[in-house]
């Protein structure tokens, strides 16, 4: 549902929910269809990846670019296997493993993360969206990386790409300026109930890859006919 959003006035409302009724389908089918040919472009994000496995990915990911966060992912891992090897290592020693990648100055905020995280969550990752949210460092995109790629719950994953591109699709219908809190609502509308890891690790794949912020790949792209973007061009 996309009730209690900011969209100004009934009628906004009505047409967005209209769009979001005919949209959904071809969406779904598109970013399924993506998905069966592609697998996810970060290894975080494939099954069966703990909590910690998806924060580091993500974290490194928001802390520098996708090359850097796939190169950084494996070796930090083999040097920091769980959150507590994390907590309890020094600072000098997570230094050591970042240097090589420009990283260094993240050694104190990413190892204090880890210490709130497990004093919060005692022997593990706190399954809790809430307590994640309270814990200095970690954005909402990341907690909702970890809802739904660790401990598969269908929660629609947003990041700077999947805004973007559901802004396009839903141009005609949105206010000018949509809030956040708008386009987490249409993403949360569009998520299926079966897959919702499939469908939310496509999503942000080709909102990075295909719906570029310079450059976009319309024809390459899977749920062109259900975008208000492309279509614009087209007629």
């Amino acid at each position: 549902m996309v009730s209690g959003t900011s969209v100004d006035g009934g009628e906004s409302l009505q047409s967005l929910r209209r769009a979001l009724e005919e949209k959904r389908p071809r969406i779904q089918v598109g970013v399924f269809l993506w998905a069966s040919s592609n697998l996810p472009r970060f290894p975080w994000r494939q099954p069966g990846r703990t909590p910690y496995e998806v924060l580091i990915g993500e974290f490194w990911l928001k802390e520098s670019n996708p090359g850097v966060a796939i190169s950084l992912y494996e070796r930090f891992l083999e040097r920091f296997f769980c959150i507590r090897a994390l907590a309890e290592a020094s600072q000098a020693d997570i230094q050591a493993v970042l240097t090589s990648f420009k990283l260094e100055e993240h050694a104190s905020g990413i190892k204090t993360l880890a210490v709130s995280l497990l004093k919060e969550g005692k022997k593990d990752l706190p399954d809790d969206a809430e307590i994640f949210l309270k814990s200095s460092g970690l954005g909402r995109n990341i907690i909702q990386a970890i809802m739904c790629f660790s401990y598969n719950l269908p929660v629609a994953v947003l990041d700077v790409n999947t805004v973007r591109m559901l802004s396009r699709i839903f141009i005609a219908v949105l206010p000018s300026r949509p809030s956040l809190g708008l386009i987490q609502a249409i993403a949360q509308n569009l998520l299926p109930e079966r897959n919702p890891q499939d469908f939310n690790s496509g999503l942000l794949d080709m909102a990075e890859l295909i719906c570029c912020n310079e450059g976009s790949q319309c024809r390459q792209c899977y749920v062109i006919e259900a975008c208000d973007h492309a279509l614009s061009f087209s007629s």
